[in-house]
């Protein structure tokens, strides 16, 4: 019970708002470039989706718990704890990409231009500014891992 209440609260609160930064970086990109970051082919939006909250909730999910389980009690510094954070992200998303790719024959999101199929490696950047988001709210802001 103790890390379910946090962890509902993250899901509530910080996997939303990070949904939202992931459309403002999509939105940012497009500015910056011309074409959109990732696009999902399912939805006539085409640069978000709301199906997409599910990656956020599992991404979250999975941070609260390396944090839980293990930067708090391993003590692990700042800039290691963004570092795999992003990375994990990063993992996450590929294997929601590919999953969903295995299992319904269609991508849930593409790449344009990029040549893997599941994720691009922008997406690396991307995931140390939600890791940095992440711990500035959850842990700075809320402190919802005490």
């Amino acid at each position: 019970m103790r890390f379910i209440r946090p962890m509902f609260t993250q899901v509530v609160f910080i996997a939303p708002a990070l949904w939202l930064l992931g459309i403002f970086l999509n939105w940012l990109y497009h500015s910056a470039t011309g074409g959109w970051g990732w696009i999902y082919p399912h939805t006539s939006y085409r640069f978000f989706s709301f199906m997409s909250l599910g990656n956020w909730v599992l991404a979250v999910i999975v941070i609260y718990l390396a944090y839980r389980l293990w930067f708090i009690p391993g003590n692990v510094n700042f800039l290691l704890r963004i570092g795999i954070i992003a990375c994990l992200g990063f993992i996450v998303e590929f294997l929601n990409g590919y999953t969903h790719f295995y299992f319904t024959g269609e991508f849930f999101f593409v790449w344009p231009g990029s040549g893997q199929r599941f994720i691009a490696p922008i997406a690396l950047p991307m995931w140390v500014l939600n890791a940095a988001v992440y711990h500035y709210l959850s842990v700075r802001l809320v402190n919802l891992h005490s």
